[in-house]
């Protein structure tokens, strides 16, 4: 019965191959969007975990670039009992590197980042400093020195010792970091002096600060501390950034498989329609089929079968799509995207459920055409 519903399924090539190439799209759809929402959650997650301190800046300021604060704050948040040291920060987006403007996309975006050479020795748990891979960090007396990503030393062939100009102004290379991630991996340190004036900043203030503490575990109580004496601060730990995150990620979730539920919905429809069509057509060969001794059954399953092997080569051809897809996307993306095998399961058993899903109600339609009528059609 297999060879015979290939058959019928090869009579009308055209058509199986739009819907094919349909159930492909609606597999795609789903694989594609699990595989990104899955690897924003990894990437941000993995970004968070190298931050063990605490982000302090303005109260309501999206983000850093949007924050003024006064540095002589941090004196003051530094006597707080287990806090062992702060760190005042300046940030911005750069324009240009090397005289070359930077197209507006997230994944060229490049920005730099100020910090006191002076602090920036005593740091111990900087997400920065700490991934330094080749060179140094920035040290006291430093002046025109910069520290940039790996992704940035890639994307520009920079190297120690290599000048990089950033917005006009021209920086020594004397250290590169690697967080793992490109996301991360897209920014230049630069002494804070030299990071005020490329802000704008007056002398004085600055985006935040990064506070280290003694004990990584008690970072969420002294945030609340900060926040307790300085309540025009917002003071964060990279586990209530993980909580904050959680639960707009969720949302994405939520949406993501209401998209890719309107997609599989929609290769359902096409499937069913398909498939009635095709059913509706051969009314005349169903009737001498059943005059030649099929039962009900036979009928049923043949229509049956036909939709399992549209929704099963549909599957396959979506896997080799989803594939594609990802491969893709991650080629573009400034975060690499996960391709979950249990994701391309799940993605290959739709496509096979809705073949047979598809295909249930003009199976039975087909089953219960009465040979002497549908012989007359």
């Amino acid at each position: 019965m297999i060879k015979i519903a290939s058959r019928n399924l090869y009579r009308k090539k055209l058509r199986t191959i739009i819907l094919l190439f349909g159930i492909g799209i609606a597999v795609t759809g789903f694989v594609g969007l699990m595989s990104f929402s899955s690897s924003i959650k990894t990437t941000f997650h993995e970004s968070l975990e190298s931050i063990q301190g605490i982000i302090v800046m303005q109260k309501g300021a999206l983000d850093y670039p949007f924050s003024t604060i006064d540095e002589k704050d941090a004196d003051k948040i530094e006597r707080i009992k287990s806090v062992s040291l702060v760190v005042p920060q300046i940030s911005g987006m750069v324009s240009e590197v090397d005289g070359e403007k930077i197209p507006f996309s997230l994944e060229a975006a490049v920005s730099f980042v100020g910090e006191d050479p002076e602090k920036a020795e005593e740091e111990k748990t900087g997400m920065f400093k700490h991934n330094v891979v080749l060179g140094r960090y920035l040290k006291p007396g430093d002046r025109n020195a910069a520290v940039i990503g790996k992704k940035i030393a890639d994307d520009y062939k920079k190297k120690i010792g290599s000048r990089i100009e950033i917005n006009r102004r021209s920086f020594r290379v004397v250290g590169i970091y690697s967080s793992g991630t490109d996301l991360m991996d897209t920014m230049v340190i630069i002494p804070l002096d030299q990071a005020r004036e490329m802000a704008g900043l007056p002398e004085g203030k600055v985006n935040g600060f990064y506070v280290e503490v003694e004990d990584p575990k008690k970072a969420s109580a002294i945030a609340g501390v900060i926040e307790d004496i300085f309540p025009e601060y917002d003071a964060a730990s990279s586990s209530d950034y993980a909580e904050e995150l959680g639960t707009v990620l969720s949302q994405i979730d939520t949406f993501f498989l209401a998209v890719a539920g309107i997609a599989i919905l929609i290769g359902g429809i096409g499937i069913l329609n398909t498939i009635m069509m095709s059913v509706a057509e051969r009314r005349k060969e169903f009737g001498i089929l059943r005059a030649m001794g099929w039962t009900d059954d036979n009928v049923m399953w043949l229509v049956v079968e036909e939709s399992f092997l549209l929704g099963l080569s549909g599957g396959v051809l979506g896997m080799i799509m989803s594939y594609a897809s990802v491969k893709a996307a991650s080629a573009v993306m400034p975060f690499k995207i996960i391709a979950d095998p249990t994701v391309f399961a799940w993605g290959f058993c739709i496509a096979v459920l809705l073949g047979i899903l598809g295909g249930a109600y003009p199976a039975w339609r087909a089953s219960r055409l009465e040979p002497v009528i549908a012989m007359k059609d």
